[in-house]
């Protein structure tokens, strides 16, 4: 399937909505998730359930800066999944 089908059924679905493209929330997302790594190796020794925790927050950020840069955003009650799908998508193999 292609990228243009999968943004179709995804509006159709009602899973995203176009989204002007803000780049200052972009850069807060990648921002953030640069701090969320940051932690994330820094509770490794302490507590690896934690370093999983912020890994997979730092990884949902960037997709979901991803996404904003293609002018979407996720809207359901499943953003992770809609997210982790989509960016997916865009990025490829």
């Amino acid at each position: 399937m292609s990228y243009e089908d999968r943004i179709k059924i995804l509006l159709n679905q009602g899973l995203i909505k176009k989204q002007n493209i803000d780049y200052p929330h972009i850069e807060a997302l990648l921002f953030r998730a640069k701090k969320d790594l940051f932690v994330a190796k820094s509770t490794l020794e302490i507590d690896e359930e934690a370093t999983y925790n912020y890994a997979y927050l730092a990884m949902l950020r960037c997709g979901r800066a991803i996404v904003f840069l293609k002018g979407y955003r996720s809207i359901d009650g499943q953003q992770h999944k809609t997210i982790i799908e989509l960016s997916g998508e865009i990025l490829g193999k």
